[in-house]
């Protein structure tokens, strides 16, 4: 059986690991993830995922309230739980303020969109307009009047 110095050394190393791998997600400038939406469906499973943290700690702490345990393990059982719990809201934090962000981008690339699509439509429309008058003026200078006769009478 393993020590409990042990067991506390590679559940210290473990925490290390994740923290710094929190810490690389989160500064995320260079992810390698450049869309935004998607970067935002990745946010909300990353979310979905410290909820059921979160929860499973409540959860474990509500058992080892019923549940009788020696000292020891129930030290370890509380900890655990709080630790679950801890660590859940530790990356909702960081995963809303890179949510946050990555709207405002989103937000930023279809206000983007929408004003090429306007600008290609105004083009559109006033070269729709210039035919219209260029036909409208070789209408008349062949002697159509505006009404669309020749001016003969009957």
């Amino acid at each position: 059986m393993a020590s409990v110095s042990a067991i506390a050394a590679n559940a210290r190393n473990a925490i290390v690991r994740f923290f710094r791998r929190l810490i690389g997600y989160a500064s995320g400038p260079g992810h390698r993830n450049n869309d935004p939406n998607e970067r935002l469906d990745e946010l909300e499973r990353w979310s979905a995922r410290a909820t059921l943290w979160i929860l499973f700690g409540i959860l474990a702490e509500i058992v080892l309230i019923w549940v009788p345990l020696p000292n020891i393990w129930q030290k370890v059982g509380e900890t655990s739980a709080n630790a679950l719990i801890g660590i859940g809201l530790i990356v909702e934090y960081f995963v809303i303020g890179r949510a946050i962000i990555a709207t405002g981008k989103a937000k930023q690339l279809s206000d983007q969109q929408v004003a090429e699509a306007n600008a290609r439509a105004e083009g559109d429309y006033r070269s729709d307009i210039t035919i219209h008058r260029d036909s409208v003026h070789s209408s008349n200078a062949a002697g159509t009047r505006a009404d669309g006769t020749n001016g003969a009478s009957v």
